[in-house]
């Protein structure tokens, strides 16, 4: 099993020194303590205010999202954007329509271990 990034006392640490913290305050101590954190991003309300501060703190921040070309038209605009907005270097975690419903049907959503496995299969596409 790999390292862990913060140790469990360091964690409890953190929790408590930025209780009360603002959000920015809370984002660059994770960006400070977490080499290559990464948002994962799926363009809804919480997500787009998250994105918004993360980039006003690291504008080269990485993000990305899993597209399962079954979102809303309003989703793909709010994501594109997000990418004129701020130029963000995001990887698309794409899944192909036929692979999610054969994994629905074949193995249903309730299998971690096949889920991890099918996750695994994904390809990832940089969207410069």
């Amino acid at each position: 099993m790999a390292d862990l990034v913060l140790d469990p006392e360091e964690i409890l640490s953190l929790a408590e020194t930025l209780r009360d913290a603002p959000p920015e305050e809370i984002l660059r101590t994770a960006l400070e303590r977490i080499p290559r954190l990464t948002l994962a991003c799926s363009f809804g309300a919480e997500d787009m205010v998250i994105l918004d501060l993360l980039m006003k703190i690291d504008p080269e921040a990485s993000v990305f999202y899993l597209d399962t070309d079954l979102f809303f038209p309003e989703t793909y605009a709010l994501r594109d954007e997000a990418v004129r907005r701020y130029g963000i270097p995001t990887a698309l975690l794409r899944l192909e329509f036929a692979a999610t419903s054969d994994f629905s049907r074949d193995d249903g959503a309730q299998s971690i271990q096949k889920q991890l496995k099918f996750l695994i299969q994904c390809s990832v596409t940089d969207l410069k």
